[in-house]
């Protein structure tokens, strides 16, 4: 098995478990105490989910699609 058969891409409007493992990372991630500042996890890439991503893509350096 390679890693592109274990890798899952997700974008905005995408739905499901993939979602949600990313959205559940952002909340464990987050620092302030408060779940409303992070993305709900909720399994819909939405506009919370997509400025968090591109958020931690920003702070890292790393290039992100538009």
């Amino acid at each position: 098995m390679t890693w592109a058969a274990l890798v899952v891409q997700i974008k905005k409007g995408s739905q499901g478990d993939a979602v949600i493992g990313v959205q559940e990372e952002f909340q464990f991630r987050n620092l302030s105490g408060d779940p409303s500042r992070g993305p709900q996890v909720y399994g819909i890439f939405g506009p919370k989910t997509d400025a968090a991503v591109r958020g931690f893509q920003q702070a890292l350096s790393l290039a992100f699609l538009p």
